[in-house]
């Protein structure tokens, strides 16, 4: 899952920001409990953040919409 600032010009965050490794830090907090890898640099190896949800095949629907919830929960508290 990639994250802009804009969008339509798809302008990343600024690396300063660390915004994949603030979503996984955030993701961690027993509130949230869940692991959120990050990632960044997919743009051009300096710019750009993501984050992998990684759920094994044998997961239930259960579970998935459990992984969404506490997803939004978590990018809602870091980015409003």
């Amino acid at each position: 899952m990639e994250f802009v600032q804009d969008k339509e010009t798809k302008e990343p965050y600024p690396p300063s920001q660390a915004l994949s490794r603030t979503l996984h830090a955030t993701g961690l907090k027993p509130a949230h409990a869940i692991s959120l890898l990050p990632g960044n640099g997919g743009i051009d190896g300096a710019n750009g953040d993501h984050i992998i949800l990684a759920p094994p095949y044998n997961t239930t629907r259960e579970e998935i919409d459990l992984i969404v919830e506490r997803t939004v929960r978590v990018i809602q508290e870091v980015l409003g």
